[in-house]
């Protein structure tokens, strides 16, 4: 379906103003809590989907050097993520973050490829989130590479040719 901009892909998605939900939250399928910022139009978007993959995408498929970040509340254990380059909910790079215990150690922080449908780590580090945390989750692109950072802090870069253009997702 779609909300405003955003085309939903998996999940039920429903979208308020940051000033109607002042939790401003998006919740995953994995009871994950995500808080959404752009430009001077904050908003809360939330979705439903117990069994499955919850997405959602905006931008234009010719997008390619940006910024994109959002703010994340981790209700429990699960995983949220950040996607760029998004061709379609099946096609794009994607920073992945799990909770402490939820993944295999070391696999916490995880740079994603997600091609055809299938999913192939390109990078990834050690760190799970803690839940009821506000985090900000934040991926840069310049042409063949990509960086994800935590609260500022670098996690990790990467050199790939993948995409190089297209939208940003919500996973």
């Amino acid at each position: 379906g779609q909300s405003g901009e955003w085309s939903n892909h998996g999940g039920e998605w429903t979208q308020t103003s940051s000033s109607e939900d002042s939790a401003a939250t998006l919740t995953t399928h994995h009871g994950v809590a995500e808080r959404l910022t752009m430009s001077i139009n904050p908003f809360a978007y939330r979705v439903e989907s117990p069994r499955g993959l919850g997405f959602a995408q905006a931008g234009k498929w010719f997008w390619d050097n940006y910024d994109a970040q959002v703010s994340v509340r981790p209700e429990g254990r699960g995983t949220v993520g950040l996607a760029v380059y998004v061709q379609d909910a099946s096609n794009y790079l994607a920073f992945e973050w799990s909770a402490t215990g939820s993944v295999k150690a070391g696999l916490e922080r995880r740079l994603v490829a997600g091609v055809d449908g299938h999913e192939r780590v390109i990078a990834a580090a050690s760190g799970g989130y803690l839940p009821r945390q506000w985090y900000r989750l934040q991926v840069r692109t310049s042409p063949g590479y990509v960086e994800a950072l935590i609260d500022g802090e670098p996690v990790f870069g990467s050199s790939t040719d993948l995409f190089g253009q297209g939208g940003i997702g919500l996973i």
